[in-house]
């Protein structure tokens, strides 16, 4: 998880003090005695005037080990400093939350998660816990991450509120936030699922009632989502149905290739090749003019196909699909050459055993 690393910074804030054989310290009621390294945080140490560890106040003992066992839970002293906080409360889970809590409250959210992190190594953790983990990751500075870490981050999210649903699947909050996280990544069918589940949950009627609004305005994704499922599926006749309910302010440049696929597998090649252009219109990329050769194709223009296939690669450049159709079209046109230096092309970008295979047997097809 990126926000591990993020917290594990913090090491750099600890330093130890060594309680020599012979010394003590007392927590509570117990003393502490022989040889152990006292974490203690570093803004501690510059406000403090004692001279001898004795005289140091304990909290701070306790403030550190907390940190180490977040941090750093496989230190060597992990179980010793157990012991101390044991020593010094009697509801360990208890305390961390609530010391996590208000550092939250106080949007300290690093200090919070460092708490609510040391709750996870110890196991004793659960659904409100890990809610208060994600609420606090979603709070954190997002200019402390790389632009690859902000993807991550938010995946960690997702999985805290999964966990909080693993544990407690009527933890009605969890479903609210992780509809939303599913939305950002275009999940519209998850999100729809657990936006659902959410209404059957939670009692607040102002969240019910954006919740029903943000449905309702998911609508067109979520056809747009199950009709590429059903794409994939094969089912083209579903999809394109599902496609044609989308509503006019959600058909982007994607949409209308998707729907130029769903014509064309359908055997619809006029209304195929509108939809491939009304994408192109939108956005201008390689793989809409791909799709409107093999429109070209399906209507049996071969020399369009060929046309546009040419057009595509010389304004966007060398491309897979682009290479690899006008090789097998300018086979089918008795270009065998020509065929070969496209096949090559693609074998380039792409290498594979089927496509140097048909490369071989043009090539001997040349030098018969």
């Amino acid at each position: 998880m990126i926000y591990i690393n993020k917290i594990r910074e913090r090491l750099e804030d600890i330093s130890y003090l060594e309680l020599k054989d012979g010394a003590k310290i007392k927590v509570g009621e117990d003393e502490f005695t022989g040889y152990l390294p006292l974490p203690i945080l570093n803004s501690r140490l510059i406000n403090l005037v004692k001279e001898t560890i004795e005289d140091i106040p304990g909290e701070y003992f306790l403030e550190g080990m907390i940190y180490v066992l977040s941090l750093d839970y496989e230190n060597e002293y992990s179980n010793v400093y157990i012991d101390f906080i044991k020593s010094y409360t009697k509801d360990i889970k208890g305390y961390l939350f609530s010391k996590g809590m208000d550092y939250i409250n106080k949007e300290e959210y690093l200090e919070g998660i460092i708490y609510l992190n040391a709750l996870r190594n110890l196991k004793l953790s659960d659904g409100r816990i890990y809610f208060a983990l994600g609420t606090a990751l979603e709070n954190l500075d997002i200019a402390m991450f790389s632009d690859l870490e902000k993807n991550n981050h938010a995946i960690d999210i997702m999985n805290i509120y999964e966990k909080v649903l693993n544990i407690d699947e009527s933890f009605s909050l969890a479903h609210y936030k992780l509809g939303y996280i599913y939305q950002e990544f275009g999940q519209f069918i998850k999100a729809k699922l657990s936006f659902e589940k959410f209404l059957t949950l939670d009692k607040n009627d102002f969240r019910l009632q954006e919740v029903r609004e943000v449905l309702e305005d998911m609508d067109s994704d979520i056809l747009k989502e199950e009709a590429i499922l059903d794409m994939n599926s094969g089912i083209y006749e579903n999809a394109l149905n599902k496609l044609l309910n989308v509503n006019s302010n959600k058909r982007d440049d994607l949409y209308f290739y998707h729907l130029s696929l769903c014509y064309g597998n359908l055997g619809e090649y006029d209304s195929s090749l509108d939809a491939i252009n009304a994408a192109i219109e939108i956005e201008d990329i390689n793989i809409y003019h791909n799709q409107k050769a093999i429109v070209y194709q399906g209507q049996g223009h071969l020399d369009l196909a060929k046309e546009e296939l040419e057009y595509a690669l010389e304004k966007f450049g060398t491309d897979y699909y682009l290479n690899f159709n006008l090789g097998t079209i300018l086979y089918n046109q008795g270009d065998i050459q020509g065929a070969i230096e496209n096949f090559e092309e693609a074998y380039r970008l792409e290498p594979s055993d089927e496509l140097l295979d048909i490369i071989n047997q043009l090539e001997k097809i040349i030098s018969s």
